[in-house]
């Protein structure tokens, strides 16, 4: 939107398509592990005692290890993605450890990601933190109302307690 007229040419420029690329991954990265972390809120409950709580927690830690490890690596991370699982462990820990936060708490992390790595100039991004909040927080919660509609916990709790 900030390019208006310029937008074309913007979008032919090597420097910023790179930027842009990183910026898509790494929202994505933030996002997988907000959504992670906003399914374990839905599971915990069903874990029963804290050692299957601890059980959750590494399968769902190893869950977003894998999916990561999965995609194709991206030019900017070489090394791969292992900065941000660990990262993450602390963060699933810590979240364990605590009564779970509300998606919209959860989805905060999204939004430093984003606002941190998007390519455009910081004086620009602040302008419009609201409306980019806003639109990352939406995502999450429409995730967590997809999660209140469709998930069959049950079922998932059984996968992963099988390996799955």
């Amino acid at each position: 939107m900030k390019a208006g007229v310029n937008r074309n040419k913007l979008f032919s420029e090597p420097a910023f398509l790179e930027e842009l690329g990183r910026c898509r991954w790494e929202a994505f990265a933030a996002v997988l592990a907000d959504a992670i972390l906003i399914t374990e809120t839905k599971l915990r409950p069903l874990s029963g005692d804290p050692a299957g709580v601890t059980r959750l927690g590494n399968r769902l830690g190893r869950l977003y290890g894998e999916r990561l490890a999965a995609e194709q690596r991206p030019a900017h991370r070489p090394d791969g993605w292992d900065d941000l699982t660990g990262t993450f462990l602390a963060r699933l820990a810590e979240a364990q450890a605590n009564p779970p936060k509300p998606p919209h708490e959860i989805a905060n992390h999204s939004v430093r990601v984003v606002m941190d790595t998007l390519p455009i100039h910081a004086e620009h991004r602040r302008h419009d933190r609201e409306a980019i909040s806003g639109g990352v927080k939406f995502y999450i919660l429409a995730l967590h109302e997809a999660l209140e509609k469709e998930l069959d916990a049950q079922a998932v709790m059984a996968d992963l307690a099988a390996g799955g």
